[in-house]
């Protein structure tokens, strides 16, 4: 009254062996994609680190330039280098909002009429 030939010990055992290297390589991907994520964190947070210290790195050297050179002083340096009135490179100019004439307009009328 069998219902088959039951695997001997060595099948089984070749078997279970297959499940537990199977088990460790699978374990072994998991850790190593964690350790590749960790280390991708840590560049990240290190990459941020330098731009922070680079942005106070610029205003510290900004705040120098300013203390050591009045307003005029700085027209006078740009006028030698690009000439009168000439715009800083790199800057953009302000547009006047357009109601901005209107408004004025208007507010030199109502003092018209009274």
């Amino acid at each position: 009254m069998s219902n088959g030939p039951r695997p001997t010990g060595g099948a089984l055992a070749w078997k279970l062996g297959c499940c537990a290297v199977a088990i460790a390589c699978i374990s072994v991907t998991l850790l190593v994609i964690r350790q590749a994520r960790t280390q991708a964190a840590h560049e990240f947070a290190t990459l941020r680190l330098r731009v922070l210290r680079s942005g106070e790195d610029s205003a510290r050297l900004r705040a120098d330039i300013a203390r050591r050179i009045g307003p005029a002083q700085l027209r006078r340096m740009l006028d030698e280098i690009d000439g009168p009135g000439a715009p800083v490179e790199g800057q953009p100019r302000v547009p006047t909002p357009p109601l901005a004439g209107i408004a004025a307009v208007a507010s030199a009328g109502a003092g018209d009429g009274e």
